[in-house]
């Protein structure tokens, strides 16, 4: 299967008859089953350090809707770690689809009031789980940080393997990593658009 699939251009979108535009889209959602898109390649570096750190515990934080966090318990669920996650807000009593899905996963849900969710490694949600749990790996919010851009510049690199024709890149993104990983490759133009 093809992760590259063409788009058909309406003759309104040429900006000249004389000048034929391509557009591509590049399907990562298809690439993992577990953790679609950029999710995947966000993780990986995280559980390689992860086990090179001999961590007994990974854990992560998201918000009760975060595709991250369901990407997060999907993947972990068939690898040797305890997954813990900190999730924004407090817990209501009905699970949102993306948290009753990690529990199903077996994944621990730890509410953190919004105040100290903010405070990230220094709030005192992440000192109880320390505390609680031995050798606690942490992977940032939306599997960001150093290695999550690492695993999305890996991403780019193995895109433009695949076909690098292209004069342009499009690429959308929510956290920055995806941004941070593909502009370390060499490409002639790259437009960054924000999902947020």
């Amino acid at each position: 299967m093809s992760f590259i699939q063409p788009i058909t251009l309406s003759p309104a979108c040429q900006q000249s008859p004389k000048i034929q535009y391509e557009l591509d889209i590049y399907r990562g959602d298809l690439e993992h089953p577990n953790a679609p898109g950029n999710k995947w390649h966000k993780l990986q570096h995280h559980l390689k350090a992860a086990e090179k750190q001999n961590a007994s515990v990974i854990a992560t934080f998201g918000g009760p809707f975060s595709n991250h966090l369901h990407a997060f318990g999907m993947t972990l669920r068939t690898l040797p770690f305890k997954a813990v996650a900190v999730v924004r807000g407090e817990l209501q009593p009905q699970l949102t689809p993306t948290l009753s899905d990690m529990v199903e996963d077996g994944v621990e849900l730890w509410p953190s009031l919004r105040s100290d969710y903010r405070l990230g490694m220094d709030s005192q949600i992440v000192s109880e789980i320390n505390k609680h749990h031995d050798n606690v790996y942490w992977v940032p919010e939306g599997g960001g940080g150093v290695l999550g851009a690492m695993g999305c510049h890996d991403w780019a690199n193995n895109i433009s393997a695949i076909n690098d024709k292209y004069d342009a890149w499009v690429v959308s993104s929510g956290t920055g990593q995806p941004q941070q990983g593909f502009c370390l490759i060499s490409i002639r133009l790259i437009y960054m658009y924000s999902a947020h």
